[in-house]
């Protein structure tokens, strides 16, 4: 399998970390149970992705990436930073829409370029995954802004 290829799906790997991270630092910090359950169906599916993308990589012969990386850490920083400052959940479910649509974007990029049959239809099932996220995220939103 192409070099290019496992590259791009341990970029879309990483950013799965990401979110994984960011939409975590979020439920810490909300009370509102019923936000912390449609949060944490979020992280679930971030949590599925992981598992299939670290699972096709190595079938592929690929070290699959464990974390979101340095610029992960550093955006990590950043979230955990402005959710303090910041502790408004519409504040948080705006952060945490802008990363959603980043990641979608991204994943997007991944789907356009070349992928083999089998990846394209991963990561069109993760796009799908992401999109169902945006979406809870927006309702939330909605219901807090």
């Amino acid at each position: 399998m192409s070099y290019e290829s496992n590259e791009k799906l341990n970029q879309l790997l990483k950013g799965e970390h990401m979110a994984i991270k960011a939409v975590g630092d979020v439920i810490s910090m909300v009370k509102e149970p019923e936000l912390k359950n449609s949060l944490t169906a979020v992280q679930n599916r971030h949590h599925d992705n992981v598992q299939v993308l670290a699972s096709h990589l190595a079938s592929r012969g690929a070290t699959p990436e464990q974390s979101a990386g340095i610029l992960g850490a550093i955006s990590g920083v950043s979230t955990r930073i402005n959710n303090l400052v910041n502790s408004d959940p519409a504040k948080m479910l705006e952060h945490l829409c802008e990363g959603e649509d980043r990641g979608i974007q991204m994943a997007q990029q991944v789907v356009d370029g070349f992928l083999d049959q089998e990846s394209l239809k991963l990561v069109k099932n993760i796009l799908d995954n992401d999109r169902k996220n945006l979406k809870i995220l927006r309702k939330e939103l909605n219901r807090y802004g």
